[in-house]
C-alpha cells in the first residue's frame, strides 16, 4: 500500500510517501506423503519520504529530504537520512502543479541500525551519500505520466553507488478512483 501527498505553489514544494508492504512465503517439503521439513519467510517494509523545497526564483529552489526506513527484507531495523537539496526546474515555478522538468541533486548523512551483520561485518552504520536526480513530469486533466532516472553514491567509497530509471502514470478513471501503471529497472551496488 502506498499514501502520497503532494502540495505544489509557486513558493513550495512538498512532498509526502508513506510506503508498506507485507509478504509471505510457505515452503513444505514432503517425502512419500510425509512432512520432510516447514519453513515461513516474512517480509515486511516500511518507508516515509518527505522532500521540502521552497523556491527561490523562478526556475531554483532550496530545501531537504527527511527518510525513514524499515525492511525485512533489507535487514534495516531503522534508516534515517536527512539530506538538504538543491532543484532547478526548466519550467517555471508557476507551472510545476501541471509540468516539471526538474534536477534535484542533495547531499547529507544516513543511519543505518541493521537487523543483523551486513556483508561488511557491521551492525550500524553512519555514512555521507550525495543524489541526483532528473524527472519530466506532466499532469493533465486526464491523469499524469512521469520518468526519471536518479543515481547515488556514497562519500566514502565511489564504487558503492545505486542508478535508476522510473516511469509511471496515473490515469484517473472518475474523481476520487485512478489506475496506476509503473515500473523501473534499479542497478544497486550500495
Amino acid at each position: 500500500s502506498e499514501i502520497s501527498i503532494q502540495k505544489i505553489t509557486e513558493d513550495i514544494k512538498f512532498e509526502s510517501t508513506f510506503y508498506s508492504s507485507y509478504g509471505e512465503n510457505k515452503y513444505r517439503e514432503y517425502e512419500n506423503d510425509s512432512l520432510v521439513s516447514s519453513t515461513n519467510i516474512y517480509r515486511r517494509s516500511y518507508y516515509f519520504s518527505n522532500l521540502f523545497t521552497k523556491s527561490i526564483g523562478e526556475h531554483w529552489g532550496i530545501g531537504g529530504y527527511l527518510n525513514f526506513q524499515n525492511s525485512t527484507y533489507g535487514n534495516l531495523d531503522i534508516k534515517i537520512s536527512a539530506q538538504p537539496a538543491i532543484e532547478y526546474n526548466a519550467f517555471k515555478y508557476e507551472h510545476a502543479s501541471s509540468k516539471q522538468l526538474r534536477f534535484l541533486y542533495s547531499i547529507g548523512y544516513e543511519y543505518f541500525n541493521y537487523t543483523d551483520t551486513t556483508d561488511f561485518y557491521k551492525l550500524k552504520d553512519r555514512l555521507f551519500e550525495q543524489n541526483l536526480s532528473i524527472m519530466l513530469k506532466f499532469i493533465l486533466p486526464w491523469g499524469s505520466i512521469e520518468s526519471s532516472i536518479y543515481g547515488s553514491n556514497y562519500l566514502h567509497d565511489f564504487s558503492l553507488f545505486n542508478l535508476g530509471i522510473y516511469l509511471g502514470s496515473d490515469i484517473r478513471i472518475f474523481k476520487g478512483l485512478s489506475f496506476n501503471l509503473d515500473g523501473g529497472f534499479e542497478m544497486p551496488r550500495n
